[in-house]
């Protein structure tokens, strides 16, 4: 099916975006970093390098350094973007949510502020099918996606965020259908440490305390702890949040290993985050995680170790002075407001019976080695092993024996473990390059799965190159799309992995201060998975669609701009359209993607030290949601055409022979004040103005 025929361009409206979205510096990855789960070339170009010396650059010398394979910037057959340290630092917020909002493909779909819970997906996918990674260890969550993206470091310890568009489970593993995003931290050169205070609107505090050091080369580490709160934009979006990272690098003569360790805590209100049926939400959410590499480069040897646990809380009826109490086992508030599912029934079953509670445990292996062929390319080999299980009140099997969480019995059990082993082989010849990879899994639970894919890309000169590839995704249901069961959702036990091919073809543009990439792509998804509602249900519940459909093009061009006060402009374009077969029943999340989404990008660098940094958005989602009116029906409503603005400026100035360094600045988002939601019945703040001060002392 030829995909221009899919969109109506008449109906594109194209608006102008100021969004700081650059390129980082690949000149290496980290050498402790390098495991199963990553992926085989990334993109990548120096901002510093780039956008900040008054020289002359050939981008397209700039060369990717990994323990997998070296890629040439013009030759990687994929559309990957990357998000640096200068476009973080001058972002408008200080979170991953608002960082990487509008970039290239990316839907990041927000239920509140502050990262507190997002749903990130890439063209097109929902937030169950995009893996997330950390150093390149997978953290996505494996109750939910809703989770995934609970981000546990702060921004100004990331070196990069690369995000690759398309499938690519063949060398990420299971969870990578539509894309993958790894958060690269950075590698100390000397001792720094930062601290930084916010305030805002709505009772809005954040504090940040950061370090990093190098002993000689040795040992190199970081640490990061954050804490932020607010009263809430409106009734019932409260939250605070205390996160935490530490990282380690022993580098010994012939090995290197690294370590990681972090933890996430936070309480907020979920106001209708779920159902507007029960606007009174709340989740308690505490997460830890931690991971030991060992790297031997002499023996192209890499492995690693990780875990992840977690412990969340739902409830559906707030549990506070303030809101609902558990009086004579009934939730109360106000003395006479009894928590109920249907009004004005007294029957039993028509009450609250309690929270939702999850505790979870991921443990992984993973191990790679590779091939020097010499003149006949490489040949990557490796396998990993993860074991995953949920201890709940409400997912799951009825297991032998019970747990006590807070007074709750946890009753139900699920688990699985994964095994999985891939071979990719990578080879030039002239100016083709080819890859091609297979990877072969058995999960205890679903049983034998396999994928495939392949790249060629053909350097046409020293500036361009074309591609075409070929890559296979598949993603196991959660245990929520499996077991959860409530009052408005209904998950289902045999469900099925869905699984997909993406077809691509490219083409990039390299020259000095000029950088271009554009894709053309059809995804062809089977067994989809989604929530759905059927006339004769008063449900959603979960189900395998046989067939979804996703057309998409996007293009990205970058360019340096020789006047003095401005350091770039980078303009990005995502059109995507699906298809899937009639049915009667409504769906929840597909088809509710961004159709159209434009951005234009832009740091302008004023006097006396003052940058002022702006960000526009146009964006048109597809599809709709279901509101209840007052008498109980539901009414679907339309997404409507979105256009945001978001500033920040700031004033910089060093002290002490440059050892001190302070920053002072004022951010509002949404300046215009625009009334809009992500998702559904989630209603997003308006405008919100901050300001803030940051010191950092380096020798």
């Amino acid at each position: 099916m030829n995909f221009l025929t899919k969109i109506n361009f008449s109906d594109v409206v194209f608006f102008k975006r100021w969004q700081n979205k650059g390129f980082a510096v690949f000149n290496s990855l980290r050498k402790v970093v390098i495991i199963l789960t990553l992926p085989i070339a990334y993109l990548a170009m120096s901002f510093d390098y780039a956008f900040c010396q008054s020289d002359t650059i050939d981008l397209q010398s700039i060369t990717v350094n990994s323990q997998r394979k070296t890629v040439y910037l013009n030759q990687d057959a994929k559309l990957i973007n990357i998000v640096s340290q200068n476009e973080i630092s001058a972002s408008v917020q200080d979170n991953l949510t608002d960082i990487l909002d509008g970039t290239i493909g990316l839907d990041i779909r927000s239920r509140g502020v502050a990262d507190l819970q997002s749903d990130v997906s890439i063209r097109g996918g929902n937030f169950d099918q995009t893996l997330i990674l950390l150093n390149g260890i997978p953290v996505s969550d494996v109750q939910t996606g809703h989770n995934s993206f609970d981000t546990y470091i702060l921004p100004e310890l990331i070196d990069k965020i690369e995000i690759l568009q398309g499938s690519g489970v063949r060398v990420f593993g299971l969870g990578a259908y539509s894309g993958a995003i790894n958060i690269v931290t950075k590698t100390p050169k000397n001792f720094q440490s930062s601290v930084t205070a916010e305030f805002g609107e709505y009772n809005f505090h954040n504090y940040s305390f950061s370090t990093l050091f190098d002993n000689n080369k040795k040992f190199s580490s970081i640490i990061g702890i954050k804490y932020s709160n607010s009263d809430g934009y409106c009734e019932n979006t409260d939250f605070q949040r205390l996160n935490f990272y530490n990282s380690g690098i022993y580098n010994f003569s012939s090995a290197t290993i690294s370590y990681q360790l972090a933890g996430t805590s936070k309480n907020f209100g979920a106001y209708n985050f779920y159902t507007p049926k029960f606007p009174y939400q709340y989740e308690v959410l505490n997460k830890l995680f931690g991971s030991i590499m060992l790297n031997l480069p002499n023996s192209d040897i890499n492995a690693s170790f990780y875990n992840r646990f977690s412990d969340d809380e739902f409830q559906l009826f707030r549990e506070t002075d303030d809101w609902y109490q558990l009086i004579d086992n009934f939730w109360i508030r106000n003395n006479d407001d009894t928590a109920k599912f249907v009004e004005n029934s007294y029957e039993n079953w028509a009450y609250y019976k309690g929270h939702n509670r999850h505790k979870t445990i991921v443990s992984g292996l993973m191990l790679n080695k590779k091939f020097r062929l010499k003149n006949l390319g490489n040949l990557l080999l490796g396998v990993n092993i993860e074991y995953s299980q949920i201890r709940s009140n409400v997912l799951g099997d009825i297991a032998d024996t019970i747990i006590l969480q807070n007074g709750d019995i946890l009753t139900q059990k699920a688990y699985r473990t994964n095994y999985s082993a891939f071979a990719d082989y990578q080879i030039k010849i002239q100016k083709i390059k080819f890859s091609a990879g297979y990877n072969i899994i058995y999960n205890s639970h679903f049983g034998f799965f396999q994928s495939f894919g392949t790249d060629v890309s053909f350097n046409i000169n020293n500036f361009n190159t074309a591609y075409i590839s070929v890559n296979q995704g598949i993603r196991l249901p959660t245990y929520t799309d499996l077991y959860y069961s409530g009052p408005s959702n209904q998950g289902n036990a045999d469900l099925m992995p869905e699984k997909a091919t993406t077809y691509e073809t490219g083409y990039k543009f390299f020259k000095k201060k000029t950088f271009l990439q554009s894709a053309l792509f059809f995804r062809n998804g089977k067994n989809t998975i989604d929530w759905v509602k059927f006339p004769d249900s008063t449900k959603w519940q979960t189900t395998n669609y046989t067939l979804l459909n996703t057309y998409g093009f996007e293009t990205c061009i970058l360019q340096k701009i020789d006047i003095k006060n401005i350091e770039f402009i980078k303009f990005d374009l995502t059109l995507l359209q699906q298809t899937k077969p009639e049915t009667e029943a409504a769906s929840k999340y597909s088809l509710n993607y961004l159709r159209y989404d434009a951005s234009l990008s832009a740091k302008i660098n004023l006097f006396y030290n003052i940058s002022l940094f702006v960000r526009n958005r146009y964006s048109l989602r597809n599809g709709s949601y279901y509101m209840p009116d007052d008498t109980g029906n539901l009414l679907e409503i339309g997404y409507e055409p979105v256009f945001l603005t978001d500033i920040k400026l700031a004033y910089s100035k060093k002290f002490l022979n440059d050892n001190i360094q302070a920053q002072l600045y004022v951010s509002a988002n949404n300046i215009f004040d625009v009334k809009y939601s992500d998702l559904s019945y989630v209603q997003l703040p308006g405008r919100w103005i901050k300001a803030g001060i940051k010191l950092t002392f380096v020798r």
